[in-house]
């Protein structure tokens, strides 16, 4: 708890850029299956590929609302403007895409997918520590008040998913086709921090930082292959209002039927995604702190590097603090 307020300026400092690369977006179309699944497994009935493989693939997502890059490009400078009073928020998407593959037998379609998955909020920063984000902590014109700060929070979970992806074509009538499909989803927790602020007041001079009161709540995983498993699933359904109205007999990549194609006007679908549960449990703490008071002493030279560094720090200032753990 003692060095909280230094992981949030490490975690704010990777959010401190906006930029997309190839992230999933939520417009799919019929030739990458492998992808479309992801937003709605019932995208994958009828694809154009009879089969459809993925080797690797990466997406990322950063997106935040105190640094922008005034000229619109991610090799220029960035810039924060600090508001008194604001409220900054920040998040990061990151996955790491693993083989893949989807196969369309008539009406049926069917695949896995493996992917790796990162994500980081963090919501209702105050400016104050915004500033410090911004400057460092070392930073003359900050030092000497006392800043108060309530209801924020940081939450930050890495874990693997073996998906399992069944579709296939539950309407098909004069210009409307309709499918519907699902994902089974199994989990596996690499790492989390989850980090609630109800109340947390402190202040910063050249040196030191001293939390006057803390009421916060902590929970850390160290990083780690098997940490806990969970299981989630994907529902989808997909419309489609199709070009001609001879649609009755279709069977997608059918060689009785030359393999025929059949284009549509539009389609809307709906699904919901990633709904299930995660549990990490093995070299996990969580920490209460209810009114205690801390001292962090030569912040510059006892930095925090990582999650591993921050566990030991909580470990060694917690039994200090009267906290529970």
């Amino acid at each position: 708890m003692i060095k909280k307020l230094s992981y949030i300026l490490v975690i704010f400092h990777c959010l401190a850029f906006e930029g997309i690369a190839q992230h999933i977006s939520s417009v799919s179309d019929r030739y990458m299956p492998t992808n479309n699944v992801l937003i709605n497994p019932a995208s994958i009935a009828d694809p154009r590929p009879y089969i459809d493989f993925r080797l690797f693939g990466l997406s990322v997502q950063a997106e935040n609302n105190l640094y922008f890059a005034p000229n619109a490009s991610l090799t220029g400078d960035f810039r924060a403007t600090v508001e008194d009073g604001k409220k900054y928020n920040a998040a990061v998407n990151a996955d790491i895409y693993a083989p893949a593959f989807v196969m369309t037998k008539g009406n049926y379609s069917f695949g896995f997918n493996i992917r790796q998955r990162n994500m980081v909020y963090a919501k209702n920063i105050p400016s104050d520590i915004a500033g410090f984000i911004r400057n460092g902590l070392n930073y003359p014109e900050q030092h000497g008040p006392i800043y108060t700060g309530s209801n924020y929070h940081l939450k930050y979970m890495s874990w693997a998913e073996l998906g399992l992806n069944y579709a296939q074509l539950i309407y098909k009538k004069g210009d409307i086709m309709m499918s519907g499909g699902g994902s089974l989803k199994i989990l596996n927790g690499l790492g989390h921090i989850n980090l609630l602020s109800e109340d947390f007041r402190y202040s910063v001079d050249s040196n030191h930082v001293y939390v006057g009161s803390a009421n916060s709540r902590i929970s850390l995983s160290l990083p780690g292959p098997t940490l806990g498993f969970g299981l989630g699933v994907d529902l989808g359904i997909e419309f489609k209002k199709m070009l001609s109205d001879d649609n009755s007999y279709h069977i997608p990549h059918s060689v009785s039927r030359k393999c025929a194609i059949k284009e549509y006007k539009y389609k809307i679908g709906l699904s919901i995604i990633d709904l299930g549960f995660l549990n990490h449990k093995k070299n996990s703490t969580l920490w209460t702190f209810e009114g205690d008071s801390l001292f962090w002493n030569n912040y510059e030279s006892s930095n925090i590097s990582g999650i591993t560094r921050m566990n030991t720090v909580l470990r060694n200032s917690a039994s200090n603090a009267g906290s529970t753990v």
